[in-house]
């Protein structure tokens, strides 16, 4: 629809399309009376029609796709990781028991043999439990992967 605009205190159109760019750029004012062309006479400000101050709206072929529906392993998927969570508690706790034994070795060990075995204790343990902690880590991040995709 094409309107006239009120500028400099005279009728000034046709205007078409190009209204939004002059409001935009400030040529004219959200309050610049216009009236359409098919209403030659009812003056109003030009904010008081929607066709012209509103974009013109999207098409309905241009709607974005909907989302696939997450997958359904992800219930199998927390619980994979609930297990290796569980592995990796038990082998720190084995760990550290490990160590204790150690250095009740070393407290109360007399001879050489007795050293060795207790260093020795402390390297499998130390061994442990990094393994157990590395199992948790690796077992909470599936996890939270796997809490991504709820059911």
């Amino acid at each position: 629809m094409k309107y006239f605009l009120w500028i400099d205190e005279k009728k000034d159109g046709p205007h078409a399309e190009h209204i939004r760019e002059m409001l935009e750029d400030g040529s004219i004012a959200p309050i610049t009376l216009a009236c359409s062309e098919d209403d030659a006479g009812n003056w109003k400000p030009i904010n008081s029609f929607p066709e012209v101050i509103e974009p013109p709206k999207p098409k309905d072929i241009l709607k974005a796709a909907p989302l696939p529906p997450p997958p359904k392993e992800s219930a199998a998927i927390r619980q994979k990781a609930e297990n290796i969570a569980g592995v990796g508690l038990y082998i720190m706790g084995l760990g550290i028991v490990v160590l204790l034994w150690s250095g009740f070795v070393a407290a109360i060990g007399n001879t050489e043999g007795d050293s060795r075995n207790a260093l020795i204790a402390c390297i499998v343990s130390a061994s442990l439990l990094t393994f157990g902690i590395w199992a948790y880590l690796i077992a909470q991040v599936v996890h939270i992967r796997a809490n991504t995709h709820k059911d």
